[in-house]
């Protein structure tokens, strides 16, 4: 394989996970809490080569933390997480995850939860409603049925890089999480991070640049067949 083609190979291969990046932003840019794929590029130097043949890779470069839109909705139990926090989710699997998606409700049997996954109380466990019990949220995270105290929601901040688990859901590559401030707001709902244009034009373009690799690509190997086709002659 020839330097080029090699180059070329790799640039397609680097391209077609920014397009997956970018896609995954643009299918989940209306759900609620989701936080963008990042990705950024590095310059390598492949086994065997001199320095004057660098290969640029995509590489997941992680979460995008920042803050999405806020909708103000009126819905007693749509909340945000004060700050950068975020709501505890117990998960299908059991497992604990996090979430910015604020968006509550009860189950049948009374279980608060966000997308289907019980939501923790600050003691970590789930919080249960007492049956046809009207449901409110406080500003400072207290989850109450008429005049009575349930529980109280519980919020985390998070440290260092996260990593998605499901469309709305992360959890801390290194594990680390700490209680945080309890307060909400409340009939208010934030939305992804996602701008559905820049994300749109940010697919085009990288899907030209693919093409040019392809056609890259294409163009080497022509080259070599070429090349082949003297050698035997």
């Amino acid at each position: 394989m020839s330097d080029g083609m090699y180059v070329g190979m790799t640039a397609m291969s680097s391209r077609e996970r920014e397009l997956e990046a970018i896609a995954d932003n643009l299918a989940n840019a209306d759900t609620p809490g989701f936080k963008a794929n990042m990705y950024a590029f590095e310059t390598f130097f492949p086994d065997g080569a001199d320095g004057n043949m660098a290969s640029v890779a995509t590489v997941d470069a992680g979460l995008d933390h920042r803050m999405g839109l806020i909708r103000q909705t009126g819905n007693p139990l749509d909340v945000i997480p004060a700050g950068e926090n975020y709501f505890q989710v117990e998960m299908k699997n059991g497992d604990m995850g996090f979430t910015r998606n604020g968006h509550l409700t009860v189950q049948p049997d009374g279980t608060l939860t966000i997308a289907g996954n019980p939501v923790m109380s600050e003691g970590g466990s789930p919080i249960v409603m007492p049956p046809d019990a009207p449901v409110r949220i406080s500003a400072d995270g207290t989850v109450w049925s008429g005049d009575n105290r349930i529980e109280q929601l519980g919020t985390y901040s998070l440290e260092g890089e996260l990593e998605r688990v499901s469309a709305s859901i992360v959890k801390a590559k290194n594990g680390e999480s700490e209680m945080a401030d309890n307060r909400v707001r409340v009939g208010e709902i934030e939305l992804s991070n996602i701008s559905a244009l820049e994300a749109s034009v940010d697919m085009m373009h990288t899907q030209r640049l693919f093409d040019h690799a392809v056609q890259a690509v294409q163009t080497y190997r022509k080259i070599d067949d070429r090349a082949i086709q003297i050698g035997k002659v």
